[in-house]
């Protein structure tokens, strides 16, 4: 019922489409025509750019970017490594953002007692900004906050895509591509994002299917919902997006695991080791070489033996399957800024999100 109930509302969404708003991205985005010839000298700088103006015009369009980042076998690294930076810091400069003292004040409103809270959030996302604070209780909490005006501007921007789908659909080339259908579910996907009710739902079902499994997978417990806020217990750990870009400062090379997006480097591990999913194919241009030396990199970064650094690829791997094909539930946002990596005891846990140290 809640879903047919949401597909409604997406349906509905794109009549409230404004041309002032298709305007005002135009304008946003009048730079990157511009300085278009930066393409042809330094790809890299151009995407760069792309990416602060995409900053710019929203959170609906930093993740499309963000999903841009992560399909390295469609996209240009160029693109991929200039997108990538918006998983888990971003600017949100289209919003005055959030101070500690504003966080205090909605935790006040709800009865939620802080003992401290530090003053800068320690991630930033596109519709959230997570504070690390500690409960009255002593309680070690990550306090994920909506960005003021986040959820009016998202609508508005999802109501200009589904509308512009709703055009593009009636050329027959287009709608064999099922691009409206595509939009309704992106729109459907992202507008649950700024509901905390049904994160907290989903966190509590994700723990609940992991409870009983052999796999060192931890999610956050939900401990207090509020329409504007979540307050999560505190996982530590170091997001695998900031992982991989651990490496030697003597070495100047860069190898498979630096060009693709982190998840499917680590599963790559496994591939190239022998076990589950050996053989599996490389990137163009990438040999065994290259991933065997990324991989030392990275042990030798993170103070790792191989190893270890396969097993944790094995069990996240075998995570991500269980959700397919055990769970029949699976986690829709898997970005590289909503995993963070815990290495304690000799041992390796992954927490799965969104984390509490990285905002959507």
């Amino acid at each position: 019922r809640e879903r047919l109930q949401r597909k409604q509302e997406i349906k509905q969404l794109a009549s409230q489409a404004s041309l002032w708003r298709l305007l005002g991205i135009l304008w946003t985005l009048l730079p990157v025509v511009v300085a278009w010839p930066l393409w042809l000298v330094d790809p890299g700088a151009f995407w760069a750019l792309v990416a602060v103006r995409i900053d710019y015009c929203g959170p609906t369009f930093v993740k499309l970017a963000q999903w841009l980042a992560t399909r390295r076998d469609l996209f240009p690294a160029s693109v991929c490594d200039a997108f990538s930076d918006l998983h888990n810091q971003v600017a949100a400069r289209w919003s005055k953002g959030l101070r500690a003292e504003d966080v205090e004040t909605i935790m006040h409103a709800h009865e939620v007692s802080l003992r401290s809270i530090e003053p800068k959030a320690h991630a930033s996302g596109s519709i959230a900004e997570v504070f690390f604070a500690t409960l009255a209780d002593g309680t070690d909490v990550a306090i994920k906050c909506l960005r003021p005006g986040a959820r009016p501007l998202l609508e508005a921007d999802l109501a200009l895509l589904l509308w512009l789908s709703e055009w593009a659909d009636r050329f027959e080339r287009v709608r064999l591509l099922g691009v409206r259908q595509a939009t309704e579910d992106f729109a459907e996907h992202v507008r649950m994002q700024t509901d905390f009710l049904v994160e907290a739902s989903h966190l509590r079902r994700f723990r609940a299917n992991f409870a009983g499994g052999g796999e060192a997978i931890r999610f956050p417990q939900p401990l207090h919902v509020m329409p504007e806020a979540l307050v999560l217990t505190r996982e530590t750990g170091q997001e695998l997006s900031e992982v991989f870009k651990l490496r030697e400062p003597s070495s100047p090379s860069r190898g498979m695991l630096d060009q693709e997006a982190p998840l499917a480097a680590l599963f790559s591990l496994i591939a190239r080791s022998g076990g589950a999913g050996a053989g599996a194919p490389l990137a163009a241009g990438t040999s065994p070489d290259d991933v065997s030396a990324r991989t030392d990199e990275l042990c030798n970064s993170l103070g790792l033996d191989r190893e270890l650094l396969q097993r944790i690829a094995r069990q996240s791997m075998a995570a991500y399957m269980r959700m397919i094909f055990n769970d029949h539930f699976i986690h829709g946002d898997l970005h590289p800024g909503n995993i963070m990596l815990n290495i304690r005891r000799g041992e390796g846990h992954t927490a799965c999100g969104p984390a509490p140290g990285a905002a959507a």
